[in-house]
């Protein structure tokens, strides 16, 4: 099952696919209010660039919900990696959203789902607890959404055998901007290749 969420008329979600190495992404948004309520869904991309014509508006009865598919959306592109946001028209009615992601199931190896729930705020600092680079054949990945109203500098702080590895991003993230992070694709952690297999897994401070 998934964890419960706090409602609110604004969720974000960070992490959605459209055909992108075979991934696709869809949206369970429901409606917790007692009235049916407007709801308008933006997106933008890894690279900061928003898809105005993607815009979706739809609304949803009292107490139920809607599946938004990307690949039935036309105005996104193919290989699209990038986030969400996903509004009631109202700034009132309670909204929660699960996010799914999951490949193309034509075999066992590419039978994958994943899921979880969209945030309500961000935070300063955020903690991922438990991250892996090149260990026995496995990699993490990171996104990061700047869901404030202003551009922000970020850094992140990696540790991998108890020593730390910072990366400071080289530019703003805007408003509502996602940027992804493949851990093998981070150089500061190049380092890390060199550890024993068992050691290289980790944690990480944004």
């Amino acid at each position: 099952g998934f964890a419960t969420t706090e409602a609110a008329p604004t969720i974000y979600v960070s992490q959605i696919e459209k055909d992108f190495y075979d991934w696709n992404s869809y949206m369970a948004i429901q409606n917790t209010g007692s009235s049916a309520v407007d709801v308008t869904i933006t997106y933008v991309n890894r690279y900061g660039t928003n898809f105005p014509a993607a815009t979706e508006n739809l609304t949803i009865p009292a107490f139920s919900n809607q599946v938004v598919y990307l690949e039935e959306n036309p105005n996104l592109p193919n290989d699209f990696l990038g986030g969400a946001t996903i509004s009631a028209d109202d700034n009132t009615t309670g909204l929660v959203v699960t996010s799914v992601f999951y490949n193309t199931g034509s075999d066992y190896k590419k039978s994958q789902i994943h899921a979880y729930n969209g945030a309500t705020t961000g935070s300063n600092t955020l903690y991922a607890p438990y991250i892996v680079r090149n260990y026995y054949g496995y990699n993490s990945g990171l996104m990061i959404q700047n869901v404030g109203s202003e551009p922000t500098s970020f850094k992140i702080t990696f540790t991998f055998g108890g020593r730390e590895y910072t990366y400071q991003h080289p530019s703003m993230l805007n408003p509502g901007e996602v940027k992804d992070f493949y851990l093998p694709g981070v150089s500061v952690l190049n380092p890390v290749d060199g550890l024993a297999v068992n050691q290289r897994f980790g944690k990480a401070i944004i």
